[in-house]
C-alpha cells in the first residue's frame, strides 16, 4: 500500500527512515534547514518542500524528527508549520525524543485542528541500517495500523505501549538504563584499569561471561514494584543469597577502589538497591 509521506527532519536517524520510506515506493515529500540533507532525497525521488506547511500539505502521514523539544513545537505547531499545511484526518507521527508535557501539548494541538496524533520513538540500534529498528508506539491502535506500512519500512518491531505519550516514556526509561550502565561500566573498568589490569582483556570478560545476560534477573520481573519476600518461596530464598553475597563482593570492590584510589559513586548506590531491584524487600543494615 502506498502512501504520501512527509519527512520533516533528515539528520542521522530521520535521514534513514526516510531512505527507507523511499525506498519502499512512497510517495514522499521531505523538509530539512539543512540542503546537504535534503539533496539526496531529492536525488531519490522525494518532493523538495518549502516549509513544513508544504511537505505537510499532501501527506497522509507526516513523520517528525527533529532533535528536541523546541524544534518539535516549531515544526508542527509554529508559523508555517505541519498544522498550517496539513489536511484534517491526516496523521502526525512524533519520533523525536522529547518531554511528555511537550507530547501532550503537540497531540492536544493536532486534534483541536482536526488532525490525528501518535508518539512512535525509535530505537535504532543495529537495525538501523537493515530498516529492522524498534518502534516504540503510544496512541490508538487504529492510528498506529494506519500508519503501519510506513513504520514497517524501518522497523522491524511495532509495539505499543499505551495512549499517547506512552511510547516516549518507554524511550525515556530505556535511555536512562543504557545511560546509566554506559556509568557503572565506566566506574567497573577504572577499577580495574587502577588495579593494573589489561582492559582489552577486562571486556572480553565483561562481554563473555554472562554480564550482560545476568540483566534478565530484573527484566524477567512482573512488577518493578519491591515485595516482602514470600515464606519458604525458593525463589525469594535464593535471591537473598544472591543479595547478601553481592554486599560482601561490593564491600571487597570497594576497598579495592579505596586502595587505588577510585571513585565509584554509581556502583556504591546499588549497594542499598539490590534488594528492591530483584523483588526482595532487603537492605543492608549500615
Amino acid at each position: 500500500m502506498t502512501m504520501r509521506v512527509a519527512f520533516l527532519g533528515l539528520g542521522d536517524l530521520g535521514g534513514l527512515m526516510c531512505d527507507h520510506v523511499i525506498a519502499a515506493g512512497h510517495d514522499v515529500a521531505v523538509f530539512d534547514p539543512s540542503t546537504p540533507a535534503v539533496r539526496p532525497r531529492g536525488a531519490l525521488g522525494a518532493r523538495v518542500a518549502t516549509s513544513p506547511a508544504d511537505a505537510a500539505s499532501r501527506a497522509e502521514v507526516v513523520c517528525v524528527v527533529v532533535r528536541d523539544d523546541a524544534q518539535a513545537l516549531a515544526a508542527i505547531t509554529g508559523p508555517d508549520g505541519v498544522l498550517d499545511g496539513i489536511q484534517r484526518g491526516a496523521v502526525v507521527v512524533l519520533h523525536s525524543t522529547v518531554a511528555p508535557e511537550t507530547v501532550r501539548r503537540l497531540h492536544r494541538r493536532c486534534v483541536e485542528d482536526g488532525v490525528r496524533f501518535i508518539d512512535v520513538a525509535i530505537g535504532a540500534g543495529a537495525g538501523r541500517e537493515t530498516g529492522e529498528m524498534f518502534a516504540m508506539c503510544g496512541g490508538e491502535q487504529t492510528t498506529i495500523d494506519a500508519v503501519r506500512p510506513v513504520l514497517e519500512c524501518f522497523a522491524q518491531h511495532i509495539v505499543r505501549f499505551g495512549d499517547v505519550g506512552a511510547g516516549m516514556a518507554a524511550k525515556l526509561a530505556r535511555n536512562m538504563i543504557q545511560y546509566g550502565m554506559w556509568c557503572v561500566i565506566d566506574e567497573g573498568m577504572a577499577l580495574a584499569e587502577a588495579a593494573g589490569l589489561d582492559l582489552p582483556a577486562f571486556a572480553h570478560l565483561i562481554r563473555n561471561s554472562g554480564v550482560s545476560t545476568s540483566q534478565e534477573v530484573v527484566l524477567n520481573r512482573t512488577t518493578a514494584k519491591p515485595s516482602d519476600p514470600i515464606p519458604g518461596s525458593a525463589g525469594a530464598e535464593r535471591f537473598e543469597r544472591v543479595v547478601t553475597l553481592a554486599w560482601k563482593d561490593l564491600g571487597d570492590a570497594f576497598e579495592l577502589a579505596h586502595e587505588v584510589g577510585v571513585q565509584t559513586p554509581i556502583a556504591r548506590l546499588t549497594r542499598r538497591g539490590l534488594g528492591p531491584a530483584v523483588g526482595i524487600a532487603l537492605l543492608p543494615a549500615d
